[in-house]
């Protein structure tokens, strides 16, 4: 369905359809069309009051799960994997400044002892 829309506020003609169902003017940004339309699951009420699902209701297969789950969790260990990585480099980092200062200290005292 092609929408040939123009804009009121200074009858702009150039327009953008967005992802989510706006035709927006590109150039005062005022929402021309809408489209609320979604395959997800609701409930409505019914003529008596009742209330019923609508939409579609997609079920995943057991694989895709299992997938989906392997994937997150992969995903888990290498973000701890890296943070683990991290943390070693600070420590290595700590400990060869401790070292550096020290070899330092040592170095001032010995030459403190020298020239007493």
């Amino acid at each position: 369905m092609a929408l040939f829309l123009s804009c009121a506020n200074g009858n702009h003609r150039p327009t953008s359809s967005y992802a989510n169902g706006l035709v927006c003017c590109d150039v005062c940004g005022k929402v021309l069309h809408e489209d609320l339309y979604t395959d997800e699951p609701s409930f409505v009420k019914g003529a008596g009051g009742e209330s019923k699902l609508s939409g579609s209701v997609i079920e995943r297969d057991r694989d895709e799960i299992e997938r989906d789950r392997r994937h997150d969790l992969a995903g888990a260990i290498e973000r701890d994997r890296r943070r683990d990585l991290a943390g070693a480099i600070e420590r290595d980092r700590r400990r060869d400044l401790a070292g550096a200062i020290e070899r330092d200290r040592r170095r001032d005292l010995d030459g403190e002892i020298s020239k007493a």
